[in-house]
């Protein structure tokens, strides 16, 4: 695997320093704190705009963690390639989502120090199913799921409750479902209603 921007210090910490300034000038704060897990599983909802992606990493480079990230696979055509695998990104085929949890646990596997970022809904767009392919990688690798958000009413982001899997799948995801309740993405009519939505 090349290296990465969370790879180079330098780059990274002087990204981080602007990245973290924009944030400040535009009046967000970043909250939270991480677990102490090296590799977690980080998931980020509602996904309702392209903002999520610069503001995210913003947030990624304020924790300082080495994190990956799942997009589709046309983030990645042409000159844009080598530029988002820089920034830790791994694209997605939707047409070929089968082997994509395996796929992401092998490569954790081999990862001394990592975060996998994933967007339960899978797109900008409103749906009324989340994907779950987080819980499986995180369950299959006994790693924590943190709760990252982005509240674009109060111009938050961070992390929240930290989820240690067991198995109990609904139960789980009823507490996940229930932190997102209470946050809104910049385009909240295009956020997935958590009460209704299945998995």
């Amino acid at each position: 695997m090349k290296k990465i921007i969370y790879d180079q210090p330098l780059v990274r910490g002087a990204l981080r320093n602007i990245a973290l300034w924009c944030m400040k000038k535009r009046g967000w704060r970043i909250e939270g704190t991480l677990p102490e897990e090296q590799k977690f599983v980080a998931i980020l909802a509602h996904h309702t705009s392209n903002w999520d992606f610069p503001v995210g990493i913003s947030v990624a480079l304020h924790f300082k963690v080495r994190v990956f990230w799942l997009g589709k696979n046309t983030l990645f055509l042409g000159p844009m390639r080598p530029l988002m695998r820089w920034l830790g990104g791994i694209p997605v085929f939707r047409t070929e989502p089968s082997e994509l949890v395996d796929d992401v646990v092998e490569f954790l596997k081999h990862q001394d120090k990592a975060v996998i970022g994933i967007t339960p809904e899978g797109t900008r767009g409103r749906v009324t199913k989340w994907k779950t392919g987080f819980y499986r990688i995180a369950h299959a690798l006994e790693l924590p799921i943190v709760l990252a958000y982005l509240d674009y009413d109060n111009k938050i982001g961070g992390v929240g409750p930290i989820i240690y899997p067991e198995g109990d799948f609904e139960a789980d995801m009823a507490r996940i479902k229930n932190f997102y309740r209470t946050v809104n993405g910049k385009y909240p009519e295009l956020g997935s209603f958590v009460d209704d939505a299945d998995y």
